[in-house]
């Protein structure tokens, strides 16, 4: 998932009459108790970017971000109603986004459920030490071959504070910001680390300035990501550097899935490939000094992340169904769910591999962009 949700400058434009909340997909309330409540929508109708109300629809599909948080919620409280992403494309700037998209209390009530239950499950000791060495090796590297002289630094969008502590430890004078409070809780209890909680314009001093900013997997979830590009922008010391990176929609994985691409998620709000990013920052009056579409992980860190995930869900679902089964195994009869999980971790595991084929020619699913702010 990602990383904040920010509110920005203001609530977003919208063409006169929208902008109504209206239960998502129609779907009834969730049962079994007050919480999560219902998830419903609201209609953007111009470009969150540009503000431009020219906006071609590209088609919907069924959120599969929703789907993956219900399964780690415990018994007794109730599951998400099911969401459809409708995609829709920019005519003026190129941007990609959701319109409809998630309310605020919505998104909100999701990153509670993913914070509190799914994450924690997700990404254990293993996991975290996967993010911790990507951040380092290319993350940090690359921020230090365009910034030597390491100062302040502020991680917008910070999350359980996996980037944040390998700055600190690189020397950077680095801290964090999140508007989730879980994000914020989980970061100081996998770190040890205190995160602000808020906004780029509701956390800081008038007179806060940075020398590096970075937004790592933080853009396509803010609500506004014209008025953060434009906050950080100011907050930059002269000769700052600004980091962002997005998931990138003209990576191969992306163009060979079309709408089933795993990057379409309900808290993504918007989708950026290379020139739409690069115009954003230079509008902005920076300099792009670094693209990278590459990898992130070797080959036998996505094998060993898809074997990890193949064992923890067939030992959930034995724990869950030890009587239920289709064929006999090692462990005693397996769970009827075993062959659809075998199936869908080879699927997985050739569509990593197209993202990995992807970033040896720079079309991977991320896209890491660095820009300096002019002396």
């Amino acid at each position: 998932m990602g990383r904040d949700v920010a509110r920005g400058c203001g609530p977003p434009r919208m063409k006169p009459g929208v902008g109504a909340f209206v239960p998502a997909n129609h779907a009834p309330a969730a049962q079994g108790g007050a919480w999560p409540p219902p998830l419903s929508v609201e209609r953007v109708g111009s470009c969150p970017l540009c503000g431009s109300p020219d906006q071609r629809p590209l088609g919907g599909v069924p959120d599969a971000g929703v789907q993956e948080i219900n399964r780690y919620l415990p018994p007794g409280i109730g599951r998400f109603n099911a969401v459809t992403n409708e995609l829709c494309a920019c005519s003026a700037c190129g941007l990609h986004y959701l319109d409809p998209r998630l309310d605020g209390p919505s998104l909100a009530a999701l990153y509670k459920g993913w914070y509190r239950f799914a994450f924690p499950r997700i990404f254990d000791q293993w996991y975290e030490a996967q993010r911790a060495a990507e951040f380092r090796d290319y993350h940090l590297r690359f921020l230090d071959e365009v910034a030597p002289n390491r100062g302040s630094l502020l991680d917008v969008g910070t999350g359980s504070g996996a980037f944040l502590a390998v700055a600190r430890e690189g020397g950077w004078a680095a801290e964090g910001l999140d508007l989730d409070a879980d994000a914020v809780e989980e970061a100081g209890r996998r770190h040890g680390l205190t995160v602000r909680s808020g906004t780029l314009q509701s956390a800081l001093g008038p007179d806060e300035r940075f020398d590096a900013i970075t937004m790592f997997d933080y853009l396509e979830h803010t609500t506004s990501p014209s008025c953060d590009l434009d906050t950080a922008v100011e907050r930059l010391r002269p000769g700052g550097m600004l980091a962002v990176r997005v998931p990138n929609r003209a990576g191969w994985q992306s163009r060979l899935m079309g709408l089933g691409w795993l990057g379409i998620i309900s808290v993504h709000l918007t989708y950026f490939d290379e020139s739409v990013l690069r115009r954003a920052l230079t509008n902005r009056g920076l300099e792009v000094l670094r693209v990278y579409q590459g990898n992130f992980r070797p080959v036998t860190a996505i094998l060993s992340q898809r074997a990890r995930w193949l064992r923890s869900r067939v030992s959930r679902e034995w724990s869950a169904s030890p009587a239920v089964a289709d064929s006999a195994g090692p462990r005693g009869p397996r769970p009827k769910g075993f062959r659809r999980n075998l199936a869908r971790l080879l699927w997985s595991v050739g569509i990593e591999l197209v993202d990995h084929a992807g970033g040896w020619f720079q079309a991977g699913n991320n896209l890491l962009v660095l820009a300096r702010r002019p002396l």
